[in-house]
């Protein structure tokens, strides 16, 4: 637990609006110190072939200098040497700590949320983010901590050499899936990276491979990071990708760790169409290994469908790519990902969500095969799904309040068999989150309106 006696660590790290705690500069010190003090707990960590240093990179975000300050002083007090990778994509710190082998690597970023949130992921040496049970004991020695007067200034070592190794490492991937040492000569792509972390290195790595570049919110401007622009709003890539009759439309989230996808023809691809995709080529390839992949809750039936007809089984499990990964270790299962765009490949050393090794997968087998993205789109039928987001006051289980039970049970009644409802909480936001599914628009429409109404009733926000 964090000083004040809440829960530090969400679904995916720490996330807060800068300059609110726990996303303050004294406690940042504090958080620093506390991960030095559980690194040299953990065996893992003191196996790493850099055991003393830790990988730090950022997104765009105007806060993120003052965080690495902050955590770099906390960690130089716990005796570790701090690396600093400047600004770079999630997954990117992933690889660059795997490859280096450094106890930890730290990714200061909000991920797909507004610019005056920022936030904390943590890696381990292995290049998978830190177990529950360390984060936890994070927690508590932060607790453990809270009296202390914080620590003094530390000396950041640049470290831009690792980011342009796994740049290589990129383009090594597209090469080889291609077979071609420029795969995409002659393609045009448009690139949203939504000012954030890969304003700089997607379109770079995208020309060099051949391609010529469209880019789209790729000024690195981090006031205006997610904003109208990214994975989260790919519709507004589509008029880019049709104006300039681009072979494809690439769009990033703010850490660059998912990806969705705009065909030549406008349709949007998400997670699903990605997955389903890949999983075919693997298993035509020989290399998905057991005919099952995983996925989340949130899923599109369709998905499953399109899955069935070439054999291949989809593994539902809870929404967060670290329970994705999770359930990919546990099975020893090669891809699984998420609708919003997390897709996870366990190849080429890929430990987490990546955006650009997902793309670069995707164009590379497409250029290979000579097919386009609208070819992609057909594979996967969606079933209407409707997501519909309620501010709360709290989390209160969704099982405890009777309006929501009530609603719950009569729309389960109603869709019967073809339908479904999935309510779960944001594991970063104070948002309740209603999905439901079935075979068309306007019922499925009433009956989250029903059910989203029954949760404002009991724990909704006035966001007046």
């Amino acid at each position: 637990m964090a000083e004040n006696g809440t829960k530090l660590f969400g679904t995916d790290g720490i996330r807060a609006r800068y300059g609110e705690e726990p996303l303050t500069p004294p406690i940042l010190r504090r958080i620093g110190a506390a991960i030095a003090a559980v690194l040299d707990e953990s065996p893992k960590q003191s196996r790493a072939k850099a055991p003393r240093r830790v990988l730090i990179g950022r997104d765009t975000r105007p806060s993120g200098p003052e965080i690495l300050d902050a955590l770099s002083a906390g960690l130089a007090q716990g005796g570790y040497s701090v690396y600093d990778l400047g600004v770079v994509t999630t997954p990117g710190v992933a690889y660059c700590v795997k490859n280096l082998g450094a106890a930890s690597g730290i990714v200061i970023s909000a991920s797909h949320n507004p610019s005056q949130d920022n936030g904390i992921k943590i890696f381990g040496p292995d290049g998978f983010k830190l177990a529950d049970e360390l984060e936890e004991a994070i927690e508590r020695k932060l607790s453990a901590l809270s009296n202390s007067n914080g620590a003094g200034a530390s000396a950041l070592r640049p470290a831009h050499e690792h980011v342009l190794a796994y740049r290589d490492h990129l383009e090594a991937c597209a090469r080889g899936v291609a077979g071609t040492s420029k795969p995409f000569a002659g393609m045009t792509l448009a690139i949203d990276c939504a000012n954030g972390a890969a304003h700089a290195l997607a379109p770079a790595v995208f020309e060099t491979l051949g391609a010529a570049v469209h880019p789209v919110a790729c000024s690195g401007d981090g006031k205006r990071i997610n904003e109208k622009c990214g994975a989260l709003h790919p519709e507004t890539l589509i008029d880019t990708v049709l104006k300039t009759k681009a072979d494809a439309g690439i769009t990033f989230d703010g850490d660059g760790d998912r990806v969705m996808l705009v065909s030549p023809g406008g349709a949007i691809l998400d997670g699903d169409h990605m997955l389903a995709a890949l999983a075919r080529w693997l298993k035509a390839e020989n290399a998905l290994g057991a005919p099952r992949i995983v996925g989340t809750v949130m899923a599109n039936i369709g998905l499953e469908l399109a899955l069935v007809e070439h054999g291949i089984e989809l593994v539902r499990e809870t929404v967060g790519d670290r329970y994705v990964v999770a359930r990919m270790l546990r099975d020893g299962l090669m891809l699984g990902g998420e609708q919003s765009g997390h897709v996870i490949i366990f190849q080429r050393g890929s430990t987490t969500g990546d955006g650009m090794f997902t793309a670069l997968n995707i164009l590379s087998r497409l250029r290979r095969d000579g097919a386009s993205l609208d070819d992609v789109a057909k594979q996967v039928t969606r079933y209407p799904q409707i997501l519909l987001n309620i501010p709360v006051k709290e989390k209160r289980p969704f099982d405890r309040m009777p309006a929501v039970v009530t609603a719950h049970q009569r729309v389960n009644g109603e869709l019967g068999k073809r339908g479904r409802v999935v309510l779960r909480y944001s594991g970063t936001e104070s948002l309740a989150r209603v999905m439901v599914e079935g075979v068309a628009q306007d019922q499925i429409a009433r009956c989250a309106g029903e059910i989203a109404e029954a949760i404002r009733r009991e724990i909704g926000r006035d966001e007046r």
